[in-house]
């Protein structure tokens, strides 16, 4: 039984140090991306057209695409053209309203990095400037 003993010990010790080499190897905290959301471009009315752009700080390297939604639904997707931060799509308001628009930056579908960012607008029924 001590022998025993020793080994779950053993056991749960070679776990801990596995774990401690697991925590030591994950990505840090502070390289974690933060993303903003910017509308531009013009009235955001119904039927206008508005850019939308993500800026995602530190900027990612290549890979990143950025997709964009308007209270939950797709509007589109910002495609990764290189190194940077920014990622735009074209958004055509078809309600007014408050809309809630999220980016969220995938760095990869393999290690599944990403960065959320959101921004509410408010959509009116004003003519397109």
């Amino acid at each position: 039984m001590f022998s025993r003993t020793r080994t779950i010990i053993a056991g749960a010790s070679g776990v801990m140090g596995m774990l401690a080499a697991g925590v030591l190897l994950a990505p840090s905290a502070a390289a974690t991306s933060v993303t903003t959301v910017e509308v531009t471009g013009g009235t955001v009315a119904v039927g206008c057209t508005v850019t939308l752009t993500s800026h995602s700080v530190p900027a990612p390297t290549t890979g990143w695409s950025t997709f964009f939604y308007d209270n939950g639904t797709e509007i589109g997707v910002g495609p990764a053209h290189g190194p940077g931060g920014d990622r735009s799509v074209t958004w055509i308001p078809a309600t007014a309203g408050t809309h809630e628009i999220k980016a969220i930056a995938w760095m990869s579908r393999i290690d599944g990095g990403k960065s959320i960012g959101t921004t509410t607008v408010k959509v009116t029924n004003d003519p397109c400037a």
